[in-house]
């Protein structure tokens, strides 16, 4: 497919643009969690943080997009560097399979939260060492495995696992009438370093989602079962939001990973890449950390304004923003500390700390120890009480029919004159 100039400029720029978008969503992640030592307790912000860290590496890889491919090579525009460059950039590339990986860590943590009920302690001294060593492991081995198979090229776009000569005949179609100088067989390493753990972890992610909303509501019809019957409202809010959240995730993985996969499919039948193709996969290849950031401060945001119904969307913005680096004089300070609320009337925003794990499923509470309090044990303690208020008034029944049944009893004697008259 033959480009004009114009396109194959633009082509180059776009991933520098969704790049540096994903690097600002990622870097406010990481200094959110950084700078909160509560936060950095967490199983959940530690996988959030390890996501994070490795989008910052692979954005700023495709920030650079064409800048380290060999000068003069034909139909790249910008590329000034060497065939060393074009390598270290194939090999920071391929490291960065270990962010999809992440993902699916954080979903399976999801799972544990909300479906297992497991608590903080155990998460972190059973699975927590494989969220982070599984895809930094697999990221780290076929990143260094490239490098002696010479598998990292021009890819157009940015250099990573590409034959050269550009449509050079592959060994694995053409057996000893191969003819690439370097990347032979790129295709395959394509399948197997990226593309099949890529797809692999978007049905778990999606299955763990799928698990994740199922789990919150069977425990929300089991409560409204009980509210049913005990006269209370039924409200089913906790789904809902879980709901929304799990879309938006799956959404934000989605959005970064399926034009691609979409488009080597269609490659791999023989389609042509069509301009406008090209122009999803530069722009939203390197989008995810972009939306990771909109998500996690989406349900800051979120949670601030439950907090703080009255409070101005400014004030939100400022508060997940600056959180504890506000400037107050000492007097407000004061004022606040005396009160125990803030300006807006409401509860001091610092003693909220929003997180996606809260607005998801409010796992922050869950591993808290929380889990059962808020989802199960509820409606289960009022549903012991009630038996055993039913219990207590049978036994007095039971103590009162015997008493009346028993002869020469002084309830007896008394009730008898009465009787007789």
């Amino acid at each position: 497919m033959s480009l004009s100039q114009s396109q194959i400029k633009f082509l180059a720029i776009a991933p520098k643009v969704s790049g540096l978008l994903s690097m600002a969503g990622s870097l406010f992640i990481i200094r959110d969690v950084a700078t909160s030592s509560k936060k950095r307790k967490s199983v959940f912000h530690r996988v959030l943080m390890g996501l994070s860290c490795t989008d910052l590496w692979i954005s700023f890889c495709y920030f650079l997009s064409t800048w380290p491919i060999p000068r003069d090579t034909e139909g790249v525009w910008g590329a000034s560097g060497t065939t060393a460059t074009c390598a270290l950039q194939g090999a920071a590339k391929q490291f960065g399979i270990a962010l999809p990986i992440y993902s699916g860590s954080l979903a399976v943590y999801y799972v544990f939260v909300a479906c297992f009920e497991w608590d903080e302690a155990r998460i972190k001294h059973i699975v927590e060492p494989f969220f982070h060593g599984i895809p930094l492991v697999f990221g780290l081995v076929t990143s260094i495995t490239g490098l002696p198979l010479t598998l990292y090229n021009s890819a157009n776009f940015w250099c990573w696992i590409a034959p050269y000569p550009p449509n050079c005949m592959e060994s694995y179609q053409y057996g000893a009438d191969g003819n690439c100088e370097r990347g032979d067989n790129a295709w395959i390493y394509r399948l197997v370093f990226w593309y099949i753990p890529a797809w692999i972890v978007i049905f778990v992610a999606t299955g763990c989602m799928i698990a994740v909303y199922w789990s919150v509501l069977q425990k929300e019809r089991a409560a409204d079962q009980f509210n049913a019957r005990s006269g209370n409202p039924i409200q089913r809010k906790r789904s809902g939001r879980v709901a929304i959240q799990a879309s938006l995730y799956i959404f934000s993985f989605y959005v970064a990973y399926l034009p691609t996969s979409v488009a080597r499919l269609l490659q791999f039948f023989g389609f042509t890449w069509k301009f406008p193709l090209l122009i999803i996969v530069a722009l939203l290849t390197p989008i995810q950390g972009f939306f990771n950031g909109m998500v996690y401060i989406l349900s800051q945001y979120a949670r601030y304004k439950r907090s703080h119904p009255k409070a101005s969307v400014s004030r939100a913005v400022w508060w997940i923003i600056f959180k504890n680096k506000r400037i107050e004089t000492p007097e407000q300070v004061k004022g606040q500390e005396a009160k125990g609320q803030d300006a807006a009337g409401g509860a001091n925003p610092e003693r909220f700390e929003g997180t996606l794990s809260d607005t998801f499923v409010s796992s922050a509470q869950m591993v808290e120890g929380k889990t059962q309090e808020r989802f199960t044990s509820e409606f289960m303690n009022e549903i012991s009480e009630q038996r055993s208020r039913q219990q207590d008034a049978s036994e007095a029944s039971e103590v009162f029919t015997q008493e009346r049944s028993h002869e020469g009893s002084p309830r007896e004697e008394l009730w008898q004159p009465c009787k007789g008259e």
